[in-house]
């Protein structure tokens, strides 16, 4: 019985959680910041793509050094680099948006992090 109570509830709380590697985490790991919107955007010059989008500071105090990670994809679904932006100074319900720079042929992003301290 005990071991089916066991089995039960880690099997829920597998459901229930999100891992970054996955389109619906959203917020840091600190509950810090949150991402409302991101898309990747080509640039004139070729190789060059930008992850453009909008974030919040949902902690409720003043942050600094706060960073969004992002895995980059080519068409084919392989990861081919990493994407970050950051801002030293994000205010309380303030609204950031960021332009990370992506190089490569890039196709989609998944967000991997979003948070500060």
């Amino acid at each position: 019985m005990r071991f089916r109570l066991a089995a039960t509830a880690l099997a829920i709380a597998a459901a229930f959680s999100f891992s970054p590697g996955t389109d619906a985490f959203q917020v840091g790991a600190g509950r810090r910041v949150r991402v409302d919107s991101y898309r990747v955007e080509r640039d004139v010059r070729p190789g060059r793509s930008w992850v453009v989008g909008r974030a919040v500071n949902i902690s409720g105090r003043r942050l600094r050094d706060v960073r969004v990670r992002f895995r980059l994809f080519d068409a084919r679904g392989r990861q081919i680099g990493w994407a970050t932006d950051g801002i030293m100074d994000f205010r309380a319900g303030q609204r950031w948006r960021f332009r990370a720079s992506a190089a490569g042929n890039v196709s989609r992003a998944r967000l991997a992090s979003a948070d500060g301290r």
